[in-house]
């Protein structure tokens, strides 16, 4: 039998779900993956308005303080 192929996720579900990630990376205090997570989070069109808004705050905790006000700002 042949087994086939998972759906591929929609780019709203995906961008939900890797900015689920960042929140629990955000929790253990990991700002890197939060912030790397978010940023490819936001490759999609359909990313939530949270999405830049969470990677403003993660900015904001690594003291890159330029790109968060950018972030914040959209």
């Amino acid at each position: 039998f042949w087994k086939s192929r998972p759906a591929p996720q929609s780019d709203t579900s995906r961008s939900r779900a890797l900015e689920s990630e960042a929140f629990e990376a955000a929790n253990r205090g990991d700002w890197s993956t939060t912030l790397r997570l978010l940023t490819e989070a936001l490759q999609s069109p359909s990313a939530p308005w949270t999405a830049w808004a969470n990677r403003g705050k993660a900015f904001l905790n690594l003291g890159r303080h330029q790109e968060a006000i950018a972030d914040l700002s959209k």
